[in-house]
């Protein structure tokens, strides 16, 4: 179920989320983009987490636990460091999806103060022109945000998104 979230069309909920964004009154409020990019995000980060937290050897955790660690601590130290790279590629594909997102950005937002950046570019269209100079400059920024941190996550990346790939029975 979690998963089809990503094959429904944004168009297929846009109309009902809007109506509960209007009867809390939250419309033209980040916790409404908020809520909509964790509904259609979270479920895909943590199907993309499950394999990677499952090649992470139990025996870890015992061994801290055996050592002393509580719980949190074991968690803290042990498993958290061994789960960055899933979390940072995780993080930085959900970060890519959301700054992209134009439909529920524009449809929920109304003042420039609470518009997304793709909601910001899609103004420089208007009837009588587009500005083609700010078009390409905004698109350069576009791109240059989530380029800038799959650079600095790099490391992080390529662990990520290859790890969990091959399981041996």
């Amino acid at each position: 179920w979690a998963l089809s979230l990503r094959f429904l069309p944004p168009v297929a909920v846009v109309v009902p989320y809007f109506a509960i964004v209007r009867t809390l009154q939250i419309y033209n409020q980040p916790i409404a983009l908020i809520g909509i990019y964790s509904l259609f995000n979270l479920p895909f980060a943590i199907w993309m987490l499950k394999g990677f937290l499952a090649e992470i050897p139990l025996e870890l955790e015992e061994a801290a636990l055996v050592d002393g660690a509580n719980r949190w601590t074991s968690f803290r130290r042990v498993l958290l460091p061994l789960a960055a790279p899933g979390l940072m590629a995780a993080a930085t594909i959900v970060f890519t999806f959301a700054w992209s997102e134009f439909l529920f950005a524009l449809i929920l937002t109304a003042t420039p103060q609470s518009q997304t950046f793709p909601v910001g570019v899609q103004g420089l269209v208007t009837q009588f022109e587009i500005i083609w100079n700010d078009m390409a400059a905004s698109g350069v920024i576009a791109m240059s945000v989530p380029l800038v941190l799959m650079v600095v996550a790099r490391k992080y990346l390529v662990a990520g998104l290859t790890f969990g790939v091959i399981r041996e029975k």
